[in-house]
């Protein structure tokens, strides 16, 4: 008798993946910093280079608003291939056509009527993708790694901290293609009577800050320390129903700085001080920014307000108010 041969079957080929046709990488929906209501992933793109790295117990902004603090993970990085509609455009793009020059004014742009940014669609034409994780070869000697020494003036060291400005501190007040302009600042203690801070902008302007006592529309009832491009001036600024009217001394204690496309104020101020809004050293105090093209007499129509705890204290001592048209 024969015995009839096995049947062996034909090998399979796995279907071939389809390539992505949406965006893969999304903020986590709903996600609300320590619960509170305007604290969601759009209320820490305002601020993100600050905002990102609030974290409070196991509430790590980073790990819940990762297309906005760049933290896509590898397998989420990956650009869409399906055509894509920029809001207020009447022609579909792929993500080809963002590139360094564009992407900062593109990426933050809706995708037609939904709520999808360019970004979700494009992560990694648009630089949301996480940094690698880098280990060294297990043969190499490990070696502590270096501690850096703060200036002992300083109050806190972990938080905003910038490397070769002069200062302790930093935060970027504000951020786009046309402007960047910085606030550099050594923090305060319980006790301490002045502080030192820069203001540091990229553009040859006129430029100011100051300190007022509610937060209000413009430049009203405000100290300023502010420039006129040759010397730096304290003054105060009074616009009401009533009054209307400019004082202002020269600033002791100062430093201007006006060459190659930059301007920067450097300078310390008493906390208290006779003509002047007290500046508390613990606490919220309310600061506003300002620059343009016309001498400091004028109301330069480029502003923004915040409010900043000098001690650096709080789960959150820095907190955006608005900017300019933003204001109301």
């Amino acid at each position: 008798p024969t015995t009839p041969s096995p049947t062996i079957p034909a090998p399979t080929t796995p279907a071939p993946t389809k390539p992505t046709s949406e965006g893969i990488c999304y903020d986590k929906k709903g996600y609300l910093f320590n619960g509170k209501a305007d604290k969601n992933c759009a209320w820490v793109a305002k601020s993100s280079k600050q905002r990102c790295k609030l974290k409070e117990k196991k509430d790590i902004v980073k790990e819940n608003c990762i297309n906005t603090c760049k933290q896509c993970p590898e397998e989420k990085c990956k650009d869409s291939e399906k055509e894509f509609l920029v809001k207020g455009e009447t022609q579909k793009q792929k993500c080809k056509f963002i590139n360094k020059k564009n992407a900062k004014k593109v990426c933050e742009k809706l995708v037609g009527d939904s709520q999808d940014i360019v970004a979700n669609y494009c992560p990694k034409s648009c630089e949301r993708c996480a940094p690698p994780v880098t280990s060294p070869p297990s043969s190499a000697p490990t070696t502590p790694a270096p501690t850096i020494k703060p200036p002992e003036n300083c109050a806190v060291t972990d938080r905003y901290v910038s490397i070769g400005s002069g200062y302790c501190n930093e935060i970027t007040l504000l951020d786009k293609t046309w402007a960047q302009f910085v606030l550099y600042f050594d923090a305060t203690r319980e006790g301490d009577t002045f502080f030192r801070a820069k203001v540091s902008i990229n553009k040859s302007v006129y430029a100011s800050f100051g300190i007022t006592l509610e937060e209000r529309n413009g430049h009203d009832d405000t100290m300023y320390i502010a420039s006129d491009g040759e010397e730096v001036y304290d003054f105060h600024s009074i616009n009401d129903s009533n009054t209307n009217q400019v004082k202002m001394r020269k600033k002791t204690d100062s430093e201007l700085l006006q060459v190659d496309g930059l301007t920067s104020i450097a300078f310390t101020k008493n906390m208290i001080e006779d003509g002047w809004h007290p500046i508390k050293p613990v606490g919220k105090n309310f600061f506003m920014w300002a620059y343009g093209g016309a001498a400091i007499f004028a109301r330069h129509n480029i502003y923004g307000m915040f409010n900043l705890d000098l001690s650096l204290q709080g789960d959150e001592p820095y907190e955006f108010v608005c900017l300019y048209t933003e204001c109301g």
